[in-house]
C-alpha cells in the first residue's frame, strides 16, 4: 500500500515528472544513452547503451529513495539506483556513478498531452473499477500513476488516484504513515484520521513538498469491491486555502465504483503458472588491484497444480583481499500453497509459507517473457511437483 501513496505525492510534488523517458551522457568515444519506461504499477524497465555498443537492461522499482534495482549484461547483474534532481538523473551501476541529463519525457503513449476537463464531463477508468467528475476549469495531466489536475489561475494541484485498501483500517493505517519522498517531500498528520462515513475517511497534512513549506487534504474512499480511490489538493503553505480542501472534498463526493472484471488476467496466469517451475538466477563479480568479490543466486520456485509450492535457493559468494579471505554460502527450502490474486487490473502471485509468512509478485509479461515484481523469472515444464 505504501508504494502507492509515495508514488502520488511524486505526482503532486513535480507535475509530469517521472522516471520513464530518454536520458543522455557524455562519454570519452560518444554519447550513453539511458531509455526508461513504465513497466507496471512502480516498475520501471529499460536499457543503458554505452558508447562501445555496450547495452545494459535495466529493471527496478520506485522507492521512497529513488529508483532501485539491477543492472544486467548478458548473464551478469548488479545493483543499479537512480534518483532524479531537476533534470538530471544521478545514477549508480555496481557502483559506477554516471549523471544523465532528460532529453525526452515518457512516451507521448505513455504520457498524453494536458487536455481540458469540465465538470460535464465524467471520466471512467476501468482498470481501476471508477467513474469521477474532474473539477471545472482545470487540465488534467493522465498518466501511469492516476490524474493530476492544475488550474491556470490558481495555485496548488489536485491529485486522484486509485488504491488497493481491503478495509478501512488498512486505509487510515497508511494515511498515518503519512508522504515522504525522497529528502526535499514529506507531510505528516496535522490531526487525527477523520472517518466520515462507513467508506470514507479524510486527513490533513503538513510539512514540505519540494523543500517548500506545504499542506494537504486528503479524502480516501473504500469500494464496496476492495480498493478505491484517493482525491488529494495540495499547496504551498502560504497558498493552502479552504478551497484546496473543498475541492478535495468536492471530487471525492463524486467517486462511483463498480466491479473490475479481473477473471481474464488471473485466468491467463493460472493457466501459465500452473504445474511449472519459475528460476531465477544473478551472478555478480568484481576485480580490482589486490582484490575480488562476487556472488551467485539461483532461486526455485515450483507451483503446483493442487495448489501448493516448493521453493528452493541457493546463494555463494566470495570476498578476497589482501590479508583475509573468506567463502559465504547459504542452501534454502520452503513449502506452502499459493494462488493468484487480483489487484485492480494486475494479477499478484501470492505465497502462503507453512511458517506463516506471506510473499506477493505483482506479475508481468513482456515479448513473451516472465516477470516478478519488474525482474526476469524463466518458466520450466519440468517442475518438482509430484
Amino acid at each position: 500500500m505504501k508504494p502507492v501513496m509515495i508514488l502520488i505525492l511524486s505526482a503532486v510534488a513535480v507535475a509530469g515528472q517521472s522516471y520513464p523517458g530518454r536520458y543522455t551522457a557524455p562519454a570519452e568515444a560518444g554519447e550513453g544513452v539511458l531509455t526508461l519506461q513504465q513497466t507496471g504499477s512502480g516498475v520501471i524497465g529499460g536499457s543503458l547503451v554505452f558508447p562501445n555498443g555496450t547495452v545494459v537492461q535495466i529493471s527496478g522499482k520506485v522507492t521512497p529513495d529513488g529508483l532501485v534495482g539491477t543492472g544486467t549484461i548478458g548473464a551478469d547483474s548488479g545493483k543499479f539506483t537512480a534518483r532524479l534532481s531537476g533534470n538530471q538523473l544521478v545514477t549508480n551501476v555496481d557502483g559506477f556513478p554516471i549523471v544523465f541529463t532528460r532529453q525526452q519525457s515518457a512516451p507521448a503513449q505513455a504520457e498524453p498531452a494536458m487536455r481540458p476537463q469540465t465538470a460535464a464531463r465524467e471520466i471512467h477508468e476501468s482498470a481501476w473499477g471508477v467513474r469521477f467528475t474532474p473539477p471545472d476549469g482545470y487540465q488534467a495531466h493522465r498518466d501511469q500513476i492516476g490524474y493530476l489536475f492544475r488550474s491556470p489561475n490558481k495555485e496548488g494541484g489536485l491529485v486522484v488516484m486509485p488504491h488497493t485498501s481491503a478495509t478501512l483500517a488498512d486505509l487510515k493505517k497508511v494515511a498515518l504513515e503519512g508522504f515522504l519522498v525522497g529528502e526535499e517531500t514529506k507531510l505528516t498528520p496535522r490531526g487525527p484520521i477523520q472517518q466520515v462515513n462507513a467508506s470514507t475517511i479524510a486527513a490533513d497534512y503538513a510539512g514540505t513538498l519540494e523543500g517548500q513549506p506545504a499542506r494537504a487534504r486528503m479524502i480516501a474512499v473504500l469500494s464496496p469491491h476492495g480498493g478505491g480511490a484517493f482525491a488529494m489538493a495540495t499547496a504551498t503553505t502560504q497558498q493552502f486555502t479552504p478551497e484546496h480542501a473543498a475541492l478535495a472534498e468536492a471530487v471525492a463526493r463524486t467517486f462511483r465504483f463498480e466491479k473490475i472484471d479481473t477473471t481474464s488476467v488471473t485466468g491467463f496466469w493460472k493457466q501459465r503458472l500452473t504445474g511449472r517451475k519459475l528460476q531465477y538466477f544473478s551472478r555478480y563479480s568484481s576485480s580490482g588491484v589486490g582484490g575480488f568479490s562476487g556472488y551467485t543466486e539461483n532461486k526455485q520456485l515450483s507451483l503446483c497444480s493442487d495448489g501448493s509450492f516448493l521453493f528452493s535457493g541457493d546463494f555463494s559468494g566470495a570476498i578476497n583481499v589482501p590479508g583475509a579471505s573468506a567463502n559465504l554460502g547459504n542452501r534454502g527450502g520452503n513449502a506452502g500453497s499459493w494462488k493468484i490474486v487480483p489487484q485492480l487490473k494486475q494479477a499478484v502471485l501470492q505465497l502462503n509459507f507453512a511458517d506463516g509468512s506471506q510473499a506477493s509478485y505483482t506479475l508481468g509479461i513482456e515479448d513473451g517473457k516472465t516477470f516478478l515484481n519488474g525482474n526476469r523469472w524463466y518458466l520450466d515444464d519440468k517442475s518438482d511437483c509430484r
